[in-house]
């Protein structure tokens, strides 16, 4: 082969590369430019229609230790069977909502007792009452419980820091 025809043909090819190349970053420029647009500026939504619900509730008890003038720690129509220590109870109330024909009640109170004992005397409470608990309804690692017994929920929260134990016991009143 004659060296100029060599010469020609690894030329071409440099050409096409560098024609390639240049083709190539054009295409990834113009790629780059409208996702960074689309990216930098959404396009802008519809007009949210703002959805007025009316929670028709009322609030029927209310306690609070150390300002509350109710004579009474403990919600009326409170499930007395649902043990609480109601000398430490430290809140509580009940919350009438109208429009779902529920009641919500909730007693709160400090405890000495530890949280594995407190868990253990729910989780037993519980069970024995009939109360099923659902995939998630017992978390022995964080010390919470829920069950629901004849379309009522029952959820019982411990927490506890050192040596302090607040429980929050829940009580959905359906009817």
């Amino acid at each position: 082969m004659p060296p100029e025809f060599d010469k020609s043909s690894s030329e071409t090819k440099g050409k096409n590369i560098a024609v390639l190349l240049v083709v190539l970053l054009f295409v990834v420029g113009i790629v780059y430019f409208f996702l960074n647009k689309s990216i930098l500026s959404p396009a802008p939504l519809p007009p949210q229609v703002e959805e007025k619900s009316e929670e028709a509730f009322e609030i029927k008890h209310k306690y609070v230790m150390g300002e509350s003038a109710s004579s009474s720690k403990v919600p009326p129509g409170f499930p007395t069977e649902i043990p609480i220590e109601e000398e430490n109870i430290i809140e509580s109330y009940s919350v009438e909502h109208k429009n779902r024909s529920l009641t919500q009640y909730t007693v709160s109170f400090n405890t000495s007792r530890t949280p594995g004992q407190v868990y253990s005397d729910y989780e037993k409470y519980m069970t024995e009452a009939g109360y099923s608990f659902g995939r998630n309804g017992k978390d022995p690692q964080n010390y919470n419980l829920y069950g629901t017994l004849s379309n009522d929920d029952l959820s019982i929260y411990i927490n506890f820091k050192g040596e302090k134990r607040h429980i929050v016991v829940g009580f959905i009143d359906r009817q």
